[in-house]
């Protein structure tokens, strides 16, 4: 399986659009109404005004040359960089390689001092990031929506900094 990142306008559209309005997908997402072309322009902007003022941002994800989803990092209110990862069900199973590639940028390229991620509070399986030491750390509210926020701290950061960063052969 050969997974790859573009940059977002590299994206077809109407793949990104048609996983915004997955069902399945689309209760993790904090949006309102069906994700029009209007709103993934707007979107794609968005994120690249981010990359130009940050120096770092969100992803298109391909495997196999397909879109499967999105992930990056993000500025989150203030100086909390937000590590997220949106993929089509089919691909949930990568979630975990793309966060440690994600994090591994976070500590070992841009030396953050820490990454957040925001899981929606009716999501009750968060065994794997708190085997990766993120640790809970309050909730913030986004679009309507309550999340749960959890911080991994890069002196915690161990277990996911030994996956490999995509692009990189996986050990097995």
């Amino acid at each position: 399986m050969d997974i790859a990142l573009v940059r977002l306008p590299e994206v077809d559209e109407q793949a990104v659009i048609t996983l915004a309005n997955d069902p399945t997908a689309r209760r993790y997402l904090a949006m309102e109404g069906e994700y029009t072309v209007a709103d993934h322009r707007e979107w794609v902007a968005d994120k690249e005004r981010h990359w130009a003022q940050s120096g770092y941002g969100v992803w298109g994800v391909l495997v196999d040359g397909h879109y499967a989803g999105w992930g990056g990092l993000q500025s989150w209110r203030g100086a909390d960089v937000e590590l997220a990862v949106v993929l089509a069900p089919r691909h949930w199973g990568l979630g975990r390689r793309l966060g440690a590639h994600f994090a591994r940028v976070a500590f070992d390229d841009l030396h953050l001092p820490s990454v957040i991620v925001l899981l929606p509070t009716w999501r009750k399986n968060r065994r794997a990031i708190l085997r990766f030491g993120f640790r809970y750390d309050g909730e913030d509210e986004f679009q309507g929506e309550r999340f749960e926020r959890y911080r991994l701290l890069r002196e915690h950061a161990g277990a996911l900094r030994r996956l490999p960063r995509v692009g990189e052969p996986q050990r097995r």
